[in-house]
């Protein structure tokens, strides 16, 4: 806001001395805001909001926001990007488990920070108000939020091994990081370390794939590929052009 100051005049008739006194200048200030001010607006720059155009994994790791109703504590999980649990941050008030993230160096950029701090405000507000709190998702009611999670947590506890199919698809992409954080809530809920099986019939690294899927498992791991009756040398090719549908059909009769 611009403030200008104008002279400006009194004058009083009562005698002459005050009548002196009031030709005296006097300060006034006139206001002007910048929606009047052409010069002033022109120097604004205007930036419409777009979502990222990629989404970068931050390598101080990546966290898990758990509030706890029955406590009233916001459970705030650090992970590391192998899957390790490095950190658990508790409090009940989101800008000061945000604080203490920032403070300890937990995370390394802005977008993450925004998108942490977002996701705790949204479990502080779930606490305040019973709403159902899921990370990554809008708030929402779930009438028996607490009988659900209790049996959840009953259930976790006879789990021994978990078999992820299709394992490549989840190596190198954000879903990875998050199925290694779920893996390691699970063995934290079943008390013991999970045995981690995993299948894919297109992988050229297997052993890098284990290392990462492993995470930090004490467990012995080991690559299972079991040899085909028929060698390379036996493997029959064929490669076969069908020109138009009706060749097609023949073929295929």
């Amino acid at each position: 806001m611009k403030v200008a100051v104008r002279q400006d005049y009194g004058v009083d008739s009562r005698s002459s001395h005050d009548h002196e006194a009031a030709k005296k200048p006097t300060a006034a200030l006139s206001f002007q805001t910048p929606g009047n001010s052409d010069k002033t607006a022109s120097r604004v720059e205007r930036l419409p909001a777009r979502a990222p155009k990629t989404l970068r994994l931050d390598k101080a790791g990546f966290f898990v926001v758990l509030p706890q109703a029955a406590t009233g504590l916001i459970i705030c999980e650090h992970y590391e990007n192998s899957g390790r649990l490095a950190h658990v941050i508790e409090g009940r008030k989101a800008a000061v488990i945000a604080a203490t993230v920032i403070e300890q160096g937990l995370l390394t950029q802005l977008d993450h920070a925004a998108y942490l701090g977002r996701e705790l405000t949204k479990a502080e507000i779930a606490l305040n108000t019973g709403s159902h709190y899921e990370q990554d998702a809008a708030l929402g009611i779930l009438p028996s939020k607490k009988s659900q999670s209790t049996e959840a947590c009953e259930m976790l506890k006879g789990v021994r091994l978990a078999v992820i199919d299709e394992i490549h698809a989840f190596a190198g992409d954000d879903r990875g990081w998050h199925l290694l954080a779920v893996l390691e809530r699970i063995s934290r809920l079943a008390g013991r370390e999970l045995q981690r099986i995993g299948l894919s019939a297109t992988v050229g690294n297997p052993e890098e794939l284990l290392e990462w899927m492993a995470g930090h498992c004490e467990g012995s791991k080991r690559v299972l590929n079991p040899q085909t009756q028929a060698s390379a040398a036996e493997t029959d090719v064929r490669l076969d052009y069908v020109g138009s549908l009706q060749n097609a059909a023949e073929k295929s009769a």
